[in-house]
This record gives structure tokens, C-alpha cells and sequence, in this order.
């Protein structure tokens, strides 16, 4: 079968001139198409792209090249030749021995990928040298491979941080990936252990964690997940989370007996946006509000009665004082 492409803007695609075939077996012949093919058939550049010669009598070497910077042929640098490849000549061209031919008459080689920055590829030009010096060379028009870019994958998540806001809660966050589908965020207590995953939407720049023990190490790393394929996982991050007891905590009110306001000052690492609640003798709650980031916080008392009332904080731990309002 012989073809070209014509494309919906009304361009071609002719193989350089030569037109492309498909040499088309009988039942209960080669398994490999005779002539000359190459998969997968339209590669890009993180690929490796193997050439098969069917219906080989003896052995060959492929000779090529690549397209690069708009100019075809020119010599693959060193890291895109395989073992025994050799420049023919004064170049621009190498050669590569090909593998067999195999009992169905079956050469092959397998070059690839090509992405590495130092040569950009954008095609692979070659021919067929047998061993017998004759050549296959497309009638004249060479053969030819356009190499499309590789699909770009996901970068490795940057900007990692992780914020202790407790003895038992942290926020972990870090800056969106672009093309991400998923973030895969992997945690563990320092030192070893089972870890845990969980798997994020790839919008996803934060997560809370919650249930950590006190005073304790944790690490953590993140792995971002695209159409294209899946990023490295991120250096391993670490965080610690303060020791919490009661000792540590220190609750001033004042003043005590109070009448229009009562001031609250937490003082210890777990001060920050505490629950405070205050209880009128016969347990109903009658007010609440909790600290600020210096720990602090105020009870407005101009509607209730006078009395004895408990006030609670409530954090990683509780504490309770009581209260006269007058």
C-alpha cells in the first residue's frame, strides 16, 4: 500500500518526495511487514523508536542521522549512539549495527530517546547499508522520521512549608503545580514507621493534618501527578510539634472579682486561637470567644448577673478557672 497524508489545511506530508509504503504480507508469511518500517510510528522525543528491515538475506548497519536546528543529517551526539555505533566517514552521518537477521528475516535496531538539551531532535534520517555494500536509501529520497517534542510532565512541587499550629495540628502547603491532576502527599513520624498517603485534587496548594502526638519529629514529601506521567517525590521535609502539658500552661484572668469586662491571657506554645468559654453556675453557657495570636482575650459581663461563673479553655488541654462577676 502506498500513501501520503494530506492535511486539513492543505499541506502534505510525502516522505520527502519518496511517498510512504506498507509492504503487505500473505497469509502464513512473515509476522513482519517486508521493507522497511519503524514504531511507534509517529514518536516524540522521549521515545525510543525501533527500525525493522523484513525480509532481510543478510546482516546490515543503519545509517543515519538527525534533524536538528532545521538542517537534516547531521551527527547524533555521543549520548544518542548505541554501543558500536561508528561515524561513516567524515560524517554527517553514523552507523549502528542492526540486530539479525532473525530465522523470519528480520533486522532491527532501537535508537532513542532523543531528549537530551545538548541536540534537539525534531527527525531521524537514515538508509540501509547491507553488508554486501548495497544500500536501501528509499529510492533516493532517504528515510525519513519527524520527532515531536516530549509531552511535558510535572515539575517537582516547590515551596513546601509546614506550619505547627498546635501540639497536635500542622498546615502543610506548597505552590501549585501546573498540570497537576493529583499531589500525593506522603507523611510518617520521624525515625521510621509505616507512612501514610493521601492523595489531593492537583488544585490542591494546602492540607491541614490533625491527630499528631506532642511533642514529636514527622517528615513529609509530596509527588505531583500529571496526564503525562508523574514527577520525582520532593526532598523529604521535617517538622516538629511542641510538647504539651498542663504545666506548660499558664491561664491569668483579671479582674477577679470582675464587673463589665474580664481579661484572659493564655501563656505557653498552645496560646493561639483557643476556645474560651464561660459557664454561669447552673452549666449553661453564656459567653464565648477565644484568643488571640499573643494568646489574649476579653469577656464583655455587662449582661450578665452577678454570681460565680467557670471559665474554660479549651485546647490540646483544658484548664478551668472560676469567676466573680459583681
Amino acid at each position: 500500500m502506498d500513501f501520503v497524508v494530506h492535511f486539513a489545511d492543505n499541506t502534505w506530508d510525502n516522505n520527502g518526495g519518496a511517498d510512504y509504503r506498507i509492504n503487505v504480507s500473505g497469509a502464513g508469511g512473515p509476522t513482519v511487514p517486508l521493507g522497511i518500517s519503524w514504531t511507534p510510528a509517529l514518536p516524540n522525543a522521549g521515545q525510543m523508536i525501533t527500525v525493522t528491515v523484513g525480509g532481510a538475506t543478510l546482516g546490515a548497519k543503519l545509517h543515519w542521522g538527525v534533524r536538528s536546528g532545521g538542517s537534516n543529517w547531521q551527527n547524533p551526539i555521543a549520548a544518542y549512539r548505541p554501543a558500536g555505533t561508528v561515524v561513516f566517514g567524515a560524517g554527517p552521518a553514523v552507523e549502528t549495527p542492526m540486530g539479525g537477521p532473525d530465522a523470519e528475516g528480520t533486522l532491527s535496531v532501537t535508537l532513542g530517546p532523543f531528549n537530551n538539551p545538548a541536540q534537539v531532535v525534531q527527525a531521524l534520517n537514515f538508509v540501509i547499508h547491507y553488508n554486501n555494500d548495497t544500500w536501501n536509501n528509499n529510492g533516493g529520497a532517504d528515510y525519513y522520521v519527524p520527532v515531536s517534542a516530549a509531552p511535558v510532565g510535572c515539575g517537582i512541587p516547590v515551596g513546601l512549608n509546614a506550619n505547627v499550629t498546635s501540639p497536635s495540628t500542622a498546615q502543610l502547603s506548597w505552590n501549585a503545580v501546573t498540570g497537576a491532576t493529583q499531589i500525593l502527599l506522603q507523611g510518617r513520624q520521624a525515625g521510621g514507621g509505616p507512612a501514610r498517603q493521601l492523595i489531593l485534587p492537583g488544585t490542591a496548594i494546602s492540607r491541614t493534618i490533625g491527630g499528631l502526638t506532642a511533642g514529636t519529629a514527622y517528615q513529609w514529601r509530596l509527588q505531583a501527578v500529571c496526564a503525562s506521567g508523574s514527577s520525582d517525590f520532593t526532598a523529604i521535609q521535617n517538622f516538629s510539634t511542641p510538647a504539651s502539658r498542663q504545666d506548660d500552661i499558664r491561664v491569668d484572668t483579671w479582674p477577679n472579682p470582675a464587673t463589665d469586662v474580664l481579661n484572659v491571657q493564655l501563656r505557653g506554645a498552645d496560646r493561639v486561637n483557643i476556645p474560651l468559654v464561660l459557664y454561669a453556675a447552673d452549666g449553661r453557657e453564656v459567653a464565648h470567644t477565644q484568643t488571640d495570636e499573643a494568646g489574649l482575650a476579653l469577656f464583655n459581663l455587662n449582661s450578665l448577673s452577678s454570681g460565680y461563673y467557670l471559665m474554660r479553655a479549651a485546647g490540646t488541654w483544658n484548664a478551668v478557672r472560676s469567676v466573680v462577676v459583681e
